[in-house]
């Protein structure tokens, strides 16, 4: 009977060695699993993040550079403006614009001179008025 009971304690043994075998694999394969699990999507968040981050500086690189183009040749226009109003051309032409002839030159408009330039064709005419004058006040 010894021996039956030696025999059957090697048996539960057995059963109990696979048992806690399986258990241990089952154990391993999962934190395997959630280990590549996390593995993959730390990887995929690093690769969107670089993949933001090189887009974002790239883009703000490029309209950097873009508004830097258009506000020097914002400013090189101004600046050639105001270089041309301080010369004595610009100067008459703004006394010029500031006496409302230019205004009257441009609308074809005879003022106080009369009614001694007409449009024809699309183009405006002085014609000498009764006094023989014709053109605009100096400013």
């Amino acid at each position: 009977m010894t021996e039956a009971s030696v025999e059957a304690a090697k048996a539960d043994l057995a059963q109990a060695v696979a048992s806690a075998a399986r258990e241990v694999a089952h154990n391993t394969s999962a934190k395997q699993k959630w280990q590549w699990a996390c593995g993959c999507i730390l990887g995929v968040a690093m690769t969107f993040s670089a993949a933001g981050w090189y887009i974002h500086s790239t883009a703000r690189a490029d309209g950097f550079n873009n508004g830097y183009g258009v506000g020097y040749n914002e400013a090189k226009d101004e600046k050639a403006a105001a270089a041309w109003a301080n010369t004595p051309e610009g100067k008459m032409a703004y006394r010029f614009a500031q006496s409302g002839e230019l205004r009257r030159l441009a609308k074809c408009d005879g003022g106080k001179n009369g009614p001694n330039w007409a449009v024809e064709n699309n183009v405006c005419r002085p014609y000498p008025s009764s006094d023989g004058t014709s053109g605009w006040t100096m400013p």
